[in-house]
This record gives C-alpha cells, sequence and structure tokens, in this order.
C-alpha cells in the first residue's frame, strides 16, 4: 500500500511503500525509517542515522542481528564490513532467535493498524490507508516513551542513559483527533481584516504527540509550532 509523504499534498511521484524498524537489543528502543523501496540501497541510507543517533550519544552499534532477504546482500555486508560491524541471521521461520525485535516490531504494528480504523469510525472523511507511515511514526513515538513491564524503564531513558520527563504524556493526543491550527499571520503577532474568510485551519492530528504535530492542511502535511488550546479529542466523541 503507497503510503503518503509529509510534504507532497498528497501528489506524489514516488510513495513509501515499506520501511525498516530497527530495535535496540538492549534498551528495546524501536527506530523507523519509511523507504521507497526494500532495496539494499534504501536500506543502507535507513541504517546511517540510526548509527548516527548512537553516535551522539557515546557508543557505536558492533552488529546486527536480522532475518534474510535484503540484509543477506552483497551491498549490505559490504556496508557492515567497511564499519567493523558483526551480522548474524534467523533461521527460516525462527522468529524466537530475534524475540525482542519481533515482538516490539509486532506491538508497533498492531497499534498503528488500530489507529487507522479508529480514525476511520469516527472521522471518515479525513481517514485514509495511506496515512499508514504517520500511524507507524505515531505508535513508535509513544512505544518508546511507555515503561517496559520487566525494568518500569522506558526504552528512552535506557537508550539514552538519562532522566526522561514522563509528562510529555500531558500533551499526547489521540491519532487523527480535530484540531485548529491558528493562521499564520496571526501566528506571528500580525492582524488580519475582519472580512478574512478563516481565522484557524481545520486540521487532523496525525503524528508524534509529544512534539510539534502534523496537520493534515486540506493534501497538505505541515509542521505546526504554534497550536490553539482549542482542540477536540476522539475519545470524548
Amino acid at each position: 500500500m503507497h503510503g503518503r509523504l509529509p510534504h507532497t499534498y498528497g501528489c506524489e511521484s514516488k510513495c513509501y511503500t515499506c520501511g525498516t524498524l530497527f530495535i535496540d537489543h538492549v534498551s528495546g528502543k524501536v527506530f523507523n525509517y519509511c523507504q521507497f523501496s526494500t532495496n539494499a540501497y534504501e536500506t543502507i541510507q535507513s541504517k546511517h542515522p540510526l548509527e548516527a543517533l548512537a553516535r551522539q550519544e557515546g557508543f557505536d552499534i558492533k552488529a546486527y542481528h536480522s532475518d534474510n532477504g535484503t540484509f543477506t546482500s552483497a551491498e549490505f555486508k559490504a556496508n557492515c564490513e567497511r564499519q567493523q560491524q558483526e551480522q548474524s541471521f534467523s533461521g527460516v521461520c525462527a522468529h524466537h532467535q530475534n524475540g525482542v525485535a519481533e515482538g516490539n516490531i509486532g506491538t508497533v504494528a498492531q497499534w498503528a493498524r488500530a489507529n487507522l480504523p479508529y480514525l476511520a469510525c469516527h472521522w471518515p472523511t479525513h481517514a485514509s490507508v495511506r496515512l499508514w507511515p504517520f500511524a507507524i511514526a505515531y505508535a513508535v513515538c509513544v512505544f518508546n516513551r511507555l515503561l517496559s513491564l520487566p525494568t518500569g524503564i522506558c526504552p528512552n531513558k535506557i537508550w539514552s542513559e538519562s532522566c526522561f520527563a514522563y509528562e510529555d504524556f500531558g500533551r499526547a493526543y489521540v491519532f487523527g483527533c480535530p484540531m485548529y491550527v491558528l493562521e499564520p499571520r496571526l501566528q506571528d503577532g500580525k492582524k488580519i481584516t475582519k472580512w478574512a474568510h478563516l481565522h484557524s485551519w481545520e486540521c487532523s492530528f496525525a503524528s508524534c504527540p509529544f512534539t510539534h504535530p502534523w496537520s493534515l492542511l486540506s493534501s497538505s502535511c505541515t509542521l505546526e509550532r504554534s497550536v490553539p488550546s482549542t482542540m477536540a479529542s476522539l475519545l470524548t466523541s
């Protein structure tokens, strides 16, 4: 299923068709990178930002354990060898050999699949299966902030080895809930004429609930930093 890009107004010449989910085995933290195809080049391009994030935290990724397919390609193996990274693979249908990754990926996928029908039930005019990249990103963002049952610590805190502000959940909103974004000129403190047709736009919340939300405006996705307090949550409908 072709997925929406965040900046192309729904007129993509190329759409997301898949993605790579990396899971840190120690913390369980999930990293999501959408892709146009499953070829080795794009998978390597998803691998590099993950390694950059790890270096920012002060450590290097030493090994990858994966299933077969793209990860067994000559290009991917060569990239790992150049960075002195070891590779190991699970056997055919042996998901238990990579239980942490398989379990976390399954959880994120189930949450994302639940978000889309929920949006379709409450706001069908704005629901689309093409929003799956946003649903995945939302699920990953929530997963990385939830406390782990065995440890009582969230994956983000274990990954960064630093304190984490759990009050972020006070700013969380339901995926796809209606929201209103102030007209840009009013955001900048300017005035608009009384004859102006709109002072705000009706949008749909479709991204990480703890950072700047993406809003679906007409057929575009825009990053809004100033969001009015008037929001309607689907939980109340």
